[in-house]
């Protein structure tokens, strides 16, 4: 009986159980499904695209991939003050006539302490440190790239997006136009020639609608190649927003505008550091003549067989001549046995004139600091001149905003008096339709500079180090 009802119990259990895990695997399922082939993504801002794209960008994470692994690696370059641990085994077997065989083991451990090396370790390390800071700023550039690539191919794409309802509501106004001249004409109010010039320009409508949907599909398809999606998935985006009213120019603060994009540049923050470290490998040339100074202590233990029961103990100062002209080595070793010393040797090894070419590299290395200090002064004036011109286009955009919206507004006053006009007969159907287009290429020209001056703006704000919020940019 107590068999049976555990029996029960657990049967019991068992349709739970197998209900859950069936759940399970459909969300399972149905969860990687979604993350596979999404139905469709909405990016409502330039911010949200751009954290999209930043985030699923493959680019962009191998490069915080490969800084993280470079700047751990810059870390690891201090070990070379650190003294090396070194192993060695050997074995020799003697083979003599008339005298027994000589066999010997030998195991040693030796312990290599830099002490002297004139500078080329600490350089080293500089230059081991500078490339982990170029991995960091390598990546923050290619970041910032990414953001300035997303934040242009989506006002692109919003601006064909908004020229294409522009042209949308001037079809339909064209068709209209077009229904009452063919009505006038039949009743005999207008002349033919009207009707039909009506008809040529709504053809011409309809031409540049088809063109600019054909743009706007071409624009999507770069937009989302760039964002690494799929072409089947659906995307939908926001309508370009116009900039705040009452922005103020930036000209007049142009000087500390150029200071801020010189102090946060990382391309010019390389260049500096190429240029210092130049500098630093011409002012130690000098010191490759200095020699590098080494204390070796070692540790030997042999015999004809383990364990190995005879210890010695040595120690050894190097002297080593790593210059280019007489490249050489010096080393002074004293061998202790039991307690005492048992013996000292000296050796020397020099080249003579293995280096012929140094002083065509010393003056090889002159020129490239020259260079180098070239390139970085014409690195800071070809940004200041981009800076420059980037702000006074942005305030140049600014001013024709503000003439092409007064602009609009006389040219759609004059449009409600037209129709006005064009109602009681005194201005032909032809006519208002010519106002209508004129109109609608003033809103779309108008689109044109808005699109324009959000892409200034983005791109001062990335060669600016600031935050961007959208619809608010401005430096006091």
């Amino acid at each position: 009986m107590r068999a049976s009802a555990r029996s029960m119990r657990s049967n019991s259990w068992l349709p739970f159980i197998v209900s859950f895990a069936a759940a399970l695997l459909v969300f399972q399922a149905e969860a990687r499904s979604e993350d596979v082939a999404p139905s469709g993504i909405s990016l409502l801002t330039v911010d949200e695209a751009v954290r999209f794209g930043i985030l699923h960008s493959a680019a962009s994470r191998y490069a915080r991939m490969n800084a993280i692994e470079t700047m751990r690696l810059g870390k690891l370059s201090i070990r070379k003050f650190f003294p090396k641990l070194g192993v060695s085994y050997s074995e020799s077997d003697g083979v003599r006539v008339g005298v027994a065989d000589s066999r010997e083991k030998r195991l040693e451990f030796s312990l290599t302490q830099p002490v002297f090396d004139g500078g080329k370790s600490a350089l080293e390390h500089e230059i081991a440190t500078l490339a982990a800071s170029y991995a960091y700023q390598d990546c923050i550039a290619e970041t910032r790239q990414l953001e300035a690539r997303i934040a242009g191919e989506y006002l692109e794409l919003a601006l064909k997006k908004a020229n294409l309802a522009i042209q949308d509501v001037l079809l339909q106004s064209a068709g209209e136009q077009l229904s009452i001249a063919k009505s006038e004409y039949e009743n005999g109010v207008s002349l033919e020639s009207d009707y039909l010039e009506c008809m040529i320009n709504r053809s011409g409508v309809e031409y540049d609608r088809i063109r600019l949907a054909r743009e706007y599909e071409s624009a999507e398809r770069r937009f989302k190649m760039t964002l690494g999606l799929d072409e089947a998935i659906g995307l939908e985006i926001g309508a370009l927003s116009p900039a705040e009213p009452n922005m103020r120019a930036m000209s007049a603060n142009i000087d500390a505008i150029c200071e801020r994009a010189l102090a946060v540049s990382a391309d010019l923050a390389r260049k500096r550091s190429d240029l210092r470290v130049t500098e630093a490998k011409t002012r130690r040339a000098c010191w490759d003549f200095a020699p590098n100074v080494s204390l070796r202590c070692s540790l030997g233990f042999t015999g004809d067989a383990f364990p190995l029961t005879e210890p010695s103990f040595s120690v050894s100062v190097i002297f080593g001549f790593d210059n280019p002209v007489f490249p050489g080595s010096f080393t002074s070793e004293y061998d202790y046995l039991n307690g005492k010393l048992g013996s000292v040797s000296n050796s020397a090894q020099v080249s003579v004139f293995d280096g012929i070419t140094w002083n065509g590299d010393r003056r090889l290395a002159e020129i490239s600091l020259l260079r180098a200090r070239l390139d970085c002064e014409r690195a800071e004036r070809e940004l200041r001149v981009s800076i420059r011109d980037g702000v006074y286009s942005r305030d140049d955009a600014l001013s024709r905003r503000a003439i092409k919206a007064e602009t609009i507004r006389l040219m759609e006053k004059k449009s409600r008096i037209g129709e006005l006009r064009a109602a009681r007969g005194e201005l032909k159907r032809v006519d208002l339709l010519d106002e209508m287009i004129a109109l609608a290429k003033a809103r779309t020209e108008m689109l044109s500079i808005e699109s324009e001056l959000a892409n200034l703006e983005r791109s001062l704000a990335i060669a600016l180090d600031i935050p961007f919020v959208e619809g608010i940019f401005e430096i006091k």
